[in-house]
């Protein structure tokens, strides 16, 4: 009797400690996300690609909009998954954002002042991120200071030194290929070439050198003496000493690998925008690669993290940064009597070409006026990058990356072109203690700039009274896009210039909208000009929107019968309509047969 008592017992007990086996799909899918960290990260990813799909109009998933996206993850993927080999022993580098500017401010230095090779030069940047995270390791092991402190105080040194270089202005970078190519030049334009093309490949190779990297540190993780040293130094540092694992050492390395692909993420974005601008590697990525890493999976205390999470966290990061650049929303304004705007609402994406089109006295100006800080709206709000912002100056609007050039061009006939493109942000060398223009430096970076952007002028030392007028708004916009803005507005850039001036001005806008670095809003009045190079047309009349369209999806001569359809909201809306309908009976037409 007893030995059947705990026969039973025994049963009873093993029949509470059996595991449940998944048997619907959707348990199966929780186990799984459960087991695997960069699984539930990637759906994360899947629902944020799909919400920004939805909110766009179907637009994020183009190939414009995409390869910016995946242009910003490669970059930070760069940096993110070095942060993870460094998280997963305990510490941190918060210095990687000024190791990334310094290390492309070296390349660029070495080109232009003594003419060494793109590729030395990035050699060269690489080693000298490398030395600066074995600095901050062994001051951080040898010395027992926290990473924090120690790359905190990095971080000021070396940005101290990048403002020090070239008068804290960007160094434009020679094009050589085929380095630029394969570190980062775009040549892709998505009307022109396949997906599948040799130009495709070279607007993603920034996030090619990431995947081959990221692939590279999941197999130093998993299959490597170093990665498994790595691993338990971050989750239990005394006993892998006592076991006779250097930690210190591992620390070390870790620290160098951090600088290292931090100096090439910089150097591949120099190739990526064409010059070394020392206000791309602030504080704020470095901030943004952790957050990645963390996103990713990756412990802040240590002992955990993977390579492929954290370039899943790279994609939400820049998926997250790159939704709309700029947006104002139910803007309106009166001057007394005259009503200007009336509840005007317009969204700017990322390395997106806006068209801004409508007769005289329908708003435009007054439009560009208030985004420019010249007039503050009577109602409405500008938000830019997901803040809202308040311009009471053109300085503010500066200050926020937006810059406009209008139709006068602000040049300066009887300067030269160098000196119009540094007028208010000279260069300056001391002779005897006596501050002077560096008219050189100026005249070898304006050249520099100008051919990098593909602009023909005979002569740098050339006066710009001298020049037609083709060649003085492509000097006037090349200013601009030096000073790196995050939006560019070009007011009637194509008035009194011939075809031949006009063809050159729209080559230089159709060269910055296949670079997709500036967003760009374009006052035009030829219509035909408008779907050349761009992607949106904004419609105004008497202060309204009327029309807001893709150029991709109507047809230019559909379009252009909306727009002079007639005057008024009702005119316009018929034709559009009419127009709809018409292309909905095509595609039926065509389907039947």
């Amino acid at each position: 009797m007893s030995l059947e008592l705990e026969t039973r017992k025994a049963q009873t007990t093993t029949r509470k400690v059996r595991v449940k086996m998944p048997n619907t799909i959707l348990e199966r899918l929780l186990v799984i996300l459960s087991r695997y960290r960069e699984a539930s990260i990637a759906v994360i990813a899947v629902l944020l690609v799909a919400y920004f799909q939805f909110g766009s109009d179907g637009q994020f998933l183009s190939p414009q909009f995409l390869g910016v996206v995946l242009r910003d993850t490669g970059r930070l993927g760069l940096i993110a998954v070095a942060e993870v080999m460094l998280m997963i022993t305990g510490e941190i580098d918060l210095s990687v954002s000024s190791t990334f500017s310094l290390a492309a401010y070296v390349m660029a230095l070495m080109s232009v002042a003594w003419g060494v090779p793109l590729a030395v030069g990035a050699v060269a940047g690489v080693a000298l991120g490398v030395l600066v995270g074995a600095v901050n390791g062994i001051i951080t092991v040898r010395f027992r200071v926290p990473s924090l402190i120690t790359t905190v105080g990095t971080l000021f040194f070396l940005q101290g030194i990048v403002v020090s270089i070239y008068n804290s202005q960007p160094i434009v970078t020679p094009v050589q290929e085929p380095f630029n190519e394969i570190f980062g030049e775009s040549l892709y334009d998505p009307r022109a070439d396949s997906l599948w093309s040799w130009h495709s490949l070279t607007a993603f190779t920034p996030l090619l050198w990431t995947a081959l990297l990221v692939a590279a540190m999941t197999l130093v993780l998993n299959r490597t003496t170093f990665g498994l040293h790595t691993i338990a130094t971050g989750s239990n540092i005394v006993g892998a000493k006592e076991i006779g694992v250097r930690t210190d050492r591992v620390k070390v390395y870790n620290f160098m690998i951090a600088g290292g692909c931090a100096a090439a993420a910089g150097i591949i974005n120099t190739c990526q925008f064409g010059s070394a601008d020392p206000a791309a590697g602030g504080p704020f990525l470095t901030l943004q690669a952790i957050a990645a890493a963390v996103i990713g999976g990756t412990s802040l205390l240590g002992g955990s993290g993977t390579a492929v999470g954290s370039l899943i966290g790279a994609f939400v990061v820049a998926t997250l940064n790159n939704g709309l650049v700029l947006e104002m929303s139910h803007i309106s304004k009166t001057f007394g009597a005259v009503t200007a705007l009336v509840d005007v609402s317009i969204k700017l994406r990322q390395g997106e070409v806006l068209a801004l089109v409508g007769d005289n006295g329908a708003g435009k100006s007054t439009l560009i006026k208030i985004l420019s800080g010249f007039h503050q709206p009577d109602a409405g709000t500008i938000i830019s990058r997901g803040k809202e912002v308040h311009f009471g100056s053109p300085r503010d609007a500066r200050a926020h990356g937006i810059e406009t050039v209008y139709q006068d061009l602000a040049l300066i006939g009887d300067l030269s072109i160098y000196h119009n493109m540094f007028l208010g942000r000279e260069y300056h060398k001391r002779i005897l203690g006596v501050k002077l223009l560096d008219n050189r430096k100026m005249r070898d970076l304006a050249k520099t700039y100008l051919d990098t952007l593909g602009i023909e002028i005979p002569s740098v030392n050339s006066t710009v009274d001298l020049l037609s007028g083709g060649q003085r708004q492509s000097v006037a916009v090349a200013r601009s896009i030096y000073s790196s803005p995050t939006v560019l507005v070009l007011d009637e850039p194509l008035a009194a210039l011939g075809v031949r001036e006009g063809a050159n001005v729209l080559g230089l806008i159709q060269n910055l909208r296949r670079q997709r670095n500036v967003s760009i809003i374009l006052i035009v009045h030829n219509y035909n000009q408008v779907f050349e190079v761009c992607d949106r047309i904004t419609f105004l009349h008497s202060g309204e929107i009327v029309l807001d369209a893709s150029t991709s999806d109507t047809p230019e001569e559909e379009l252009i019968r909306i727009v002079k359809s007639g005057l008024g909201r009702e005119a316009i809306a018929a034709a559009a309509a009419e127009v709809q309908r018409q292309m909905g009976k095509a595609e039926e037409d065509s389907g039947s047969i």
